[in-house]
This record gives structure tokens, sequence and C-alpha cells, in this order.
């Protein structure tokens, strides 16, 4: 990998953290909310339609590789397809999430709607993976697949102390939940971003394509950013 692309990804990795507050987590906005267990709940809730919409995402970006030649980052893209579908473990990963908050939170996804900055960020998402470039698209898979680390961690710290706080126990380190958020922190988002850190390199030649991959990741951020701002203002009553 050239030093431009290296450049590129270091400048990305520090972005995510510096100018999003979301991805940090101590800045992000439900920061105010963790020991209040009714709001944390409704926020909870709203984050399950990350999970419920991970796949549309996914097969309209593959779609937008495969017609642009870009066979073997959609090889890749369908392996993740196939992992969030349940290929390695018991349960697609939505319906894993849903069985350990209904069963160990009494938290119960499926009656969830989508509250209006949900629906705004679900929407924007989709919109971002039917963009007619590949580079662009490229980027904004890096940038889901680089943030689940942070936000998942952020997420399962969460729903400790949402469990606290309503419950009156901790998240049990051994439940469903615990290992389900463990696996994608330490295993599937890791190996997923090498992937496509791995896969782009032969594919990102000229500073127009590095300029797409660097706007749909930003795209991408900007969306999750104020997803998660908009969360925090309507768990609040303030949005």
């Amino acid at each position: 990998m050239n030093s431009a692309l290296n450049n590129l990804f270091r400048r990305l990795g520090a972005s995510m953290i510096g100018d999003y507050r979301a991805m940090h987590a101590e800045r992000n906005p439900v920061v105010s909310l963790r020991s209040d267990a009714k709001k944390l709940g409704r926020v909870i809730r709203h984050y399950s339609f990350l999970s419920k919409h991970a796949v549309p995402f996914l097969d309209n970006s593959n779609r937008v590789l495969r017609k642009s030649g870009w066979h073997s980052l959609a090889e890749q893209i369908e392996e993740n397809i196939a992992e969030e579908r349940g290929k390695a473990q018991e349960a697609a990963h939505y319906e894993i999430f849903c069985r350990g908050a209904k069963n160990e939170l009494a938290l119960d996804f499926r009656r969830a709607r989508a509250s209006n900055a949900s629906k705004a960020f679900v929407n924007r998402w989709l919109e971002i993976s039917r963009h007619a470039r590949p580079e662009f698209v490229a980027g904004a898979l890096y940038a889901f697949e680089l943030t689940g680390v942070p936000e998942m961690s952020f997420v399962k710290a969460l729903l400790n102390d949402y469990s606290a706080n309503a419950l009156g126990r901790p998240l049990d380190r051994k439940g469903r939940l615990a290992k389900f958020f463990d696996s994608h922190t330490g295993h599937f988002e890791v190996k997923h971003a090498k992937r496509i850190r791995d896969n782009v390199g032969s594919r990102l030649n000229t500073k127009e394509q590095h300029g797409l991959f660097e706007k749909g990741f930003h795209e991408l951020m900007r969306a999750m950013d104020g997803w998660w701002a908009g969360m925090a203002a309507e768990a609040a009553g303030t949005g």
C-alpha cells in the first residue's frame, strides 16, 4: 500500500474519533442520559435499527460494487452479509440482538417504531449505499466497519448502565448480549475494516478516487453523528 493511501487511512481514523462526537465515549450526546433508565431504554431501542437495516445497506453497496466491476470487494461484502444473516453464529445478528435484549433486559425491539431521527438516518444511510460511484460507496462501507469497535463498545456500556439502573444488576458478562457485542468488537468489525483497506489499495489510484472514498466516509460519519444527537434529543424530550 502506497504512502498516500496510508496517510488517507490514518487521517480517516483520527477524524472518526476527533471530529465526530458519536464515536467518542465521553463526548457522545447520550452520555448525559446514562443514569436515566427510561431515557436510555429509548435510545437502545432506536439503536437496534442499525442492526435491523445493516443487510439492506450492504446489499445496496454490493450491487454498486458488482455493477462497477469491483468484484473482489463485492465478494468480501457478500461474506459480511452472510455473517450478518447468521453464517458464523446460531442466528442472524439482528435476531441475536433482539433475543438477548428481550431475555436479559426486557427490552422488546420488535415493537419499537422508528423515531424521526431514526427514520432520517436509515433513509440517508440507504441513499448513501446507492451512490453511483464505487469509491464513494467503499468509503461509506469503511466508515460502517471502522466505527463498529468504538460504537459497539459504547453501546455495550449503555446496556450495562441500563441493566444496572432498570434491573438493579450489571449486564451478565457471560450472557448472549455481552458475547454478541464482544464478538463484534474483538473479531467481526476489526476483520472487516482491515479487509476493506487491503482490498481498495489497487482501486484508489487517483486524487479523484481518494477524494470520493473520503467523501463517502464522511457522509456516513455525519449521518451517524446526527442520528446519535437526534436520539439523545428525542429521549431527553428536547428533539
